[in-house]
């Protein structure tokens, strides 16, 4: 189906992952369960962070320093004011 205004193709979402398709050929990608599961993670909220101009290490900082505190993790939807 096409639309007017709409491209054929997803080239933006195509374009957001190709860093990561390199990333993993240059390093094997990972070994186990829970390393693709925090690459997945870890990606989607640069990701999620980069296209809103917001602080990436800032978040991740936070969440490690709660998780050290054993407080209550940051969420991302409160992080972008949703």
């Amino acid at each position: 189906m096409n639309v007017p205004g709409v491209e054929p193709t997803n080239n933006l979402a195509e374009r957001d992952m190709r860093k990561l398709v390199i990333w993993r050929k240059k390093s094997y990608g990972t070994r186990s369960e829970r390393g693709k599961k925090f690459v997945e993670r870890v990606t989607t909220i640069a990701q999620t962070f980069k296209k809103n101009g917001m602080n990436i290490l800032g978040f991740i900082q936070d969440a490690v320093s709660c998780f050290y505190s054993k407080a209550d993790p940051p969420m991302i939807s409160e992080a972008l004011g949703y």
